[in-house]
C-alpha cells in the first residue's frame, strides 16, 4: 500500500510540473487533441483491412465481395477515408503545438498554428521531383504526414510557438464579433 502511495504521490508532483511549463502543457494539450483522430483513423483502418479488402479476414472467410451489393464502392469510400484521416495527424499536431504554446503566452495562436502547419508541410516537400522528370514521383513525402511524423511535427509546433511567443512584442487579443 505505501508504493501506490508513492506512486500517487509522484504521479501528483509530475502533473503540477506539467502544468506550471508552458511547453509540456502544450505538448500534452496537443496530445490530448490528436487522440480522437488517431482512434477514429485506426478504427477505419481496422474495418478497412478486415472487411473491405481482398484478402481481408472477414471477406476471405465469408466472401462478403461475392454477395454484399456496392462492395468496391465501400472498399474506396473505407480506403479514401483512412487515408486522410491517418495522413493528416502529423499537420494536426505540428497546428496545435504552436497553437497551444502561443496561446498560452498571448500572442497570436491562429497564426502561430498556421505558420506551423505550413512549415511542416514544406519541410515534407520531395525536392526529388526538380531532379526527376518521372512523373511518378509524389511531391509531397506522404509517409511522415500520418503517424510517422509526429515527433517531427511536434517539434516544427514546439519551435514555431517558441519563435511566436519571444519575436512578436506585443500580447494579441481576438476582437469580439458582434452580431445583430
Amino acid at each position: 500500500m505505501g508504493t501506490i502511495k508513492k506512486l500517487q504521490r509522484g504521479l501528483l508532483n509530475f502533473e503540477r510540473v506539467v502544468e506550471r511549463k508552458r511547453y509540456w502543457r502544450a505538448l500534452r494539450d496537443s496530445l490530448t487533441l490528436l487522440f480522437p483522430f488517431v482512434l477514429i483513423g485506426t478504427y477505419i483502418s481496422l474495418v478497412n483491412q478486415a472487411i473491405f479488402q481482398k484478402n481481408g479476414f472477414l471477406n476471405h472467410i465469408y466472401g462478403l465481395s461475392h454477395w454484399v451489393p456496392g462492395f468496391s464502392q465501400l472498399t474506396t469510400y473505407t480506403t479514401m477515408l483512412s487515408q486522410s484521416i491517418n495522413g493528416i495527424i502529423a499537420v494536426i499536431v505540428a497546428f496545435a503545438a504552436a497553437n497551444f504554446v502561443a496561446r498560452s503566452a498571448q500572442r497570436d495562436n491562429l497564426l502561430a498554428g498556421i505558420s506551423a502547419a505550413i512549415s511542416f508541410m514544406m519541410l515534407n516537400f520531395n525536392y526529388a521531383v526538380f531532379n526527376r522528370r518521372d512523373a511518378n514521383v509524389p511531391r509531397v513525402l506522404e509517409d511522415n504526414l500520418g503517424t510517422q511524423g509526429i515527433f517531427l511535427a511536434l517539434l516544427v509546433g514546439l519551435v514555431t510557438g517558441w519563435l511566436f511567443t519571444h519575436l512578436v512584442r506585443r500580447p494579441h487579443t481576438h476582437q469580439a464579433i458582434e452580431t445583430q
